[in-house]
Protein backbone atom coordinates (compact mmCIF):
# COMPACT_ATOMS: atom_id res chain seq x y z
CA UNK A 1 0.00 0.00 0.00
CA UNK A 2 1.27 3.21 -0.53
CA UNK A 3 2.00 6.20 2.10
CA UNK A 4 -1.46 7.94 0.89
CA UNK A 5 -3.72 5.16 1.29
CA UNK A 6 -1.80 4.06 4.66
CA UNK A 7 -2.80 7.25 5.96
CA UNK A 8 -6.19 7.00 5.05
CA UNK A 9 -6.88 3.83 6.59
CA UNK A 10 -5.82 4.90 9.73
CA UNK A 11 -7.62 8.20 9.80
CA UNK A 12 -10.45 6.26 9.58
CA UNK A 13 -9.75 4.21 12.32
CA UNK A 14 -8.38 6.63 14.98
CA UNK A 15 -11.65 7.79 16.12
CA UNK A 16 -12.45 4.09 17.36
CA UNK A 17 -9.32 4.19 19.22
CA UNK A 18 -8.92 5.42 22.55
CA UNK A 19 -6.26 7.42 23.76
CA UNK A 20 -4.00 4.95 25.09
CA UNK A 21 -3.57 2.78 22.05
CA UNK A 22 -3.80 6.44 19.92
CA UNK A 23 -0.40 6.63 21.90
CA UNK A 24 0.88 3.65 20.28
CA UNK A 25 -0.24 3.98 16.99
CA UNK A 26 1.48 7.31 16.76
CA UNK A 27 4.40 5.82 17.80
CA UNK A 28 4.33 2.82 15.86
CA UNK A 29 2.51 3.95 12.52
CA UNK A 30 4.21 6.40 9.87
CA UNK A 31 1.28 8.71 9.61
CA UNK A 32 1.90 12.25 9.14
CA UNK A 33 -0.89 13.93 11.03
CA UNK A 34 -3.66 12.66 13.37
CA UNK A 35 -6.93 13.47 14.88
CA UNK A 36 -6.53 14.55 18.37
CA UNK A 37 -8.79 12.68 21.14
CA UNK A 38 -9.25 16.13 22.82
CA UNK A 39 -10.18 18.42 20.53
CA UNK A 40 -10.93 16.59 17.15
CA UNK A 41 -8.51 18.41 14.92
CA UNK A 42 -6.00 17.20 13.05
CA UNK A 43 -2.00 17.52 14.25
CA UNK A 44 0.81 17.09 12.34
CA UNK A 45 3.17 14.06 14.06
CA UNK A 46 6.01 14.97 15.95
CA UNK A 47 4.64 18.73 16.09
CA UNK A 48 4.06 21.24 18.76
CA UNK A 49 0.73 19.95 19.69
CA UNK A 50 1.62 16.22 19.07
CA UNK A 51 4.16 16.65 22.12
CA UNK A 52 1.81 18.47 24.72
CA UNK A 53 -0.77 15.55 24.07
CA UNK A 54 1.49 13.26 24.48
CA UNK A 55 3.47 14.99 27.39
CA UNK A 56 7.15 15.13 25.87
CA UNK A 57 9.36 18.54 25.09
CA UNK A 58 9.22 19.88 21.59
CA UNK A 59 12.56 20.72 20.45
CA UNK A 60 13.18 22.28 16.65
CA UNK A 61 15.79 20.60 14.97
CA UNK A 62 17.91 23.86 15.32
CA UNK A 63 17.97 23.29 18.93
CA UNK A 64 18.40 19.63 19.16
CA UNK A 65 21.62 20.43 17.09
CA UNK A 66 23.01 22.48 19.02
CA UNK A 67 22.70 21.05 22.11
CA UNK A 68 23.77 17.89 20.99
CA UNK A 69 27.04 18.67 19.65
CA UNK A 70 28.49 15.77 17.71
CA UNK A 71 32.46 15.36 16.94
CA UNK A 72 33.75 13.16 14.69
CA UNK A 73 36.42 10.98 15.04
CA UNK A 74 40.13 12.66 15.64
CA UNK A 75 38.75 16.65 16.50
CA UNK A 76 39.98 16.31 20.12
CA UNK A 77 42.78 18.84 20.93
CA UNK A 78 45.05 18.44 23.42
CA UNK A 79 46.53 20.84 25.41
CA UNK A 80 49.63 22.54 24.39
CA UNK A 81 52.80 21.87 26.40
CA UNK A 82 55.17 24.35 25.54
CA UNK A 83 57.93 22.50 25.57
CA UNK A 84 59.74 23.31 22.12
CA UNK A 85 61.74 25.78 21.30
CA UNK A 86 60.87 28.49 18.89
CA UNK A 87 62.43 27.80 15.21
CA UNK A 88 65.45 30.22 14.20
CA UNK A 89 63.61 32.48 10.96
CA UNK A 90 64.70 31.10 7.86
CA UNK A 91 65.33 33.28 4.26
CA UNK A 92 62.30 32.53 1.40
CA UNK A 93 65.99 31.76 -0.62
CA UNK A 94 67.06 29.44 2.23
CA UNK A 95 63.45 28.06 1.96
CA UNK A 96 63.39 27.34 -1.87
CA UNK A 97 66.45 25.14 -2.15
CA UNK A 98 64.56 22.72 0.12
CA UNK A 99 61.35 22.95 -1.71
CA UNK A 100 61.35 19.35 -3.78
CA UNK A 101 61.83 20.70 -7.63
CA UNK A 102 58.94 18.31 -8.44
CA UNK A 103 56.45 20.60 -7.23
CA UNK A 104 56.90 23.37 -9.20
CA UNK A 105 53.72 25.55 -8.30
CA UNK A 106 55.25 25.40 -4.59
CA UNK A 107 58.14 27.12 -6.09
CA UNK A 108 56.10 29.49 -8.74
CA UNK A 109 54.74 30.65 -5.98
CA UNK A 110 57.68 30.99 -3.34
CA UNK A 111 59.51 33.19 -6.08
CA UNK A 112 56.87 35.54 -6.31
CA UNK A 113 56.88 36.29 -2.99
CA UNK A 114 60.52 36.43 -2.91
CA UNK A 115 60.00 39.77 -5.76
CA UNK A 116 57.42 40.77 -3.69
CA UNK A 117 59.30 40.81 0.00
CA UNK A 118 59.37 43.97 1.38
CA UNK A 119 55.47 44.44 0.75
CA UNK A 120 53.84 44.75 4.48
CA UNK A 121 50.45 42.31 3.68
CA UNK A 122 50.99 38.60 4.70
CA UNK A 123 54.57 39.17 6.11
CA UNK A 124 53.82 37.03 8.81
CA UNK A 125 53.15 33.80 6.86
CA UNK A 126 54.79 34.42 4.19
CA UNK A 127 56.56 31.19 3.04
CA UNK A 128 54.80 28.97 5.42
CA UNK A 129 52.94 27.48 2.35
CA UNK A 130 56.24 26.05 0.81
CA UNK A 131 58.31 25.28 4.27
CA UNK A 132 54.83 23.43 6.06
CA UNK A 133 54.38 19.84 5.98
CA UNK A 134 52.71 18.18 3.70
CA UNK A 135 49.77 15.78 3.88
CA UNK A 136 50.75 12.21 3.68
CA UNK A 137 54.97 11.21 4.63
CA UNK A 138 56.22 14.54 5.24
CA UNK A 139 53.39 14.89 8.33
CA UNK A 140 53.69 11.53 9.13
CA UNK A 141 57.39 11.52 9.35
CA UNK A 142 57.39 14.79 11.96
CA UNK A 143 54.66 13.10 14.17
CA UNK A 144 57.58 10.03 14.37
CA UNK A 145 60.34 12.50 15.05
CA UNK A 146 58.96 14.92 17.39
CA UNK A 147 55.32 14.05 18.42
CA UNK A 148 52.04 15.60 18.48
CA UNK A 149 53.37 18.62 20.28
CA UNK A 150 54.04 19.86 16.56
CA UNK A 151 50.30 19.31 15.79
CA UNK A 152 47.16 21.76 17.24
CA UNK A 153 45.24 18.80 15.95
CA UNK A 154 47.18 15.48 16.18
CA UNK A 155 44.07 13.11 15.45
CA UNK A 156 44.01 13.89 11.80
CA UNK A 157 47.58 15.63 11.23
CA UNK A 158 46.11 18.62 11.15
CA UNK A 159 47.05 22.65 11.53
CA UNK A 160 50.89 22.01 11.54
CA UNK A 161 52.90 24.16 13.95
CA UNK A 162 56.33 22.95 12.67
CA UNK A 163 58.18 23.67 9.54
CA UNK A 164 58.49 20.18 7.47
CA UNK A 165 61.74 18.18 8.66
CA UNK A 166 63.30 18.93 4.69
CA UNK A 167 64.16 22.47 6.17
CA UNK A 168 66.48 21.22 8.90
CA UNK A 169 65.46 23.27 11.65
CA UNK A 170 63.97 20.21 13.92
CA UNK A 171 61.31 20.05 16.22
CA UNK A 172 60.64 23.56 16.62
CA UNK A 173 57.52 25.95 16.73
CA UNK A 174 57.30 28.41 13.69
CA UNK A 175 55.32 31.28 13.86
CA UNK A 176 54.18 31.49 10.42
CA UNK A 177 52.47 28.37 11.09
CA UNK A 178 51.30 29.39 14.35
CA UNK A 179 49.63 32.32 12.61
CA UNK A 180 48.29 30.17 9.76
CA UNK A 181 46.80 27.78 12.06
CA UNK A 182 45.21 30.17 13.74
CA UNK A 183 43.86 31.86 10.37
CA UNK A 184 41.93 28.68 9.45
CA UNK A 185 40.63 27.50 12.58
CA UNK A 186 38.57 31.09 12.74
CA UNK A 187 37.75 30.58 9.37
CA UNK A 188 36.65 26.67 9.53
CA UNK A 189 35.56 27.24 12.68
CA UNK A 190 37.38 25.38 15.30
CA UNK A 191 36.95 27.53 18.54
CA UNK A 192 39.67 25.21 20.56
CA UNK A 193 42.31 24.89 17.87
CA UNK A 194 41.86 28.75 17.65
CA UNK A 195 42.44 28.76 21.42
CA UNK A 196 45.73 27.03 21.18
CA UNK A 197 47.34 28.83 18.36
CA UNK A 198 46.44 31.91 20.52
CA UNK A 199 48.45 30.39 23.65
CA UNK A 200 51.23 29.42 21.27
CA UNK A 201 51.25 32.82 19.41
CA UNK A 202 51.52 34.54 23.32
CA UNK A 203 53.73 32.30 24.95
CA UNK A 204 56.41 31.96 21.85
CA UNK A 205 55.57 36.12 21.20
CA UNK A 206 54.91 35.70 17.59
CA UNK A 207 53.49 39.16 17.27
CA UNK A 208 56.55 41.04 18.12
CA UNK A 209 56.04 43.52 15.45
CA UNK A 210 57.18 46.87 15.71
CA UNK A 211 54.31 49.81 16.71
CA UNK A 212 53.33 51.98 14.15
CA UNK A 213 54.10 55.51 14.93
CA UNK A 214 51.35 57.86 14.80
CA UNK A 215 52.02 61.33 13.30
CA UNK A 216 50.30 64.12 15.71
CA UNK A 217 49.43 66.83 13.92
Amino acid sequence: MSEAKVCIFWRAKVKFLNHFSWRLLTRMSTVSSIKSPKTGRWVTVRGQAYADLMGTKFETRAKKAKRVKRRSPGTKTKRRVKTLRRARPISLEESLKTVPKTRKARRRVLKKQIARKGEGRGGRTRGWAAAAPQRGREREALMAECGDECFLLPGRRGFPVCAALREGRGCAVDCRGVTSAKVRAAQWKYPRVYQAAEDLDQHYNCANRPKRKVRRT
